[in-house]
């Protein structure tokens, strides 16, 4: 019962984040009825309920599921100003870093990088002894 309770607890607590910062693009005021209007559609974005529905209980799920929230809602933000019409098209996307690395121990190892782990040897090939 208590997991339960830290669960919900945490999947609100994830959900109530103000989630990323959503400026408006050069040349148009913050206040401008077009940015607000996507700023709130972005808010809105049917990826919320979805990411919110597959957080799990620990505190790497729940920032994992954090950090994916806000990318949703900067592409829905993208888009919608794109959309009309307010956005570059082109744009460099943010850096994604694991969760796992930030949370470590400092001076703790890191867990080895995936393209530099040497597969092992095949087994030689029988003789016929």
């Amino acid at each position: 019962m208590k997991r339960l309770i830290l669960a919900a607890s945490l999947g609100a607590a994830a959900c109530a984040s103000p989630g990323p910062p959503l400026p408006a693009p050069d040349g148009l005021a913050e206040t401008d009825a077009r940015v607000v209007a996507c700023r709130a559609e972005a808010n809105a974005t049917p990826a919320r309920r979805e990411i919110a529905r597959r957080a799990g209980p620990s505190v790497d799920q729940q920032e994992a599921a954090r950090r994916e929230l806000d990318r949703a809602i900067l592409a829905a933000y993208h888009a919608c100003l794109q959309d009309r019409g307010l956005a570059r098209v082109s744009g460099v996307e943010p850096v994604q870093r694991p969760v796992a690395t930030e949370r470590s121990a400092p001076g703790a190892p890191l867990p080895p990088d995936p393209s530099s782990v040497v597969p092992l040897a095949p087994p030689p090939a029988s003789t016929g002894y």
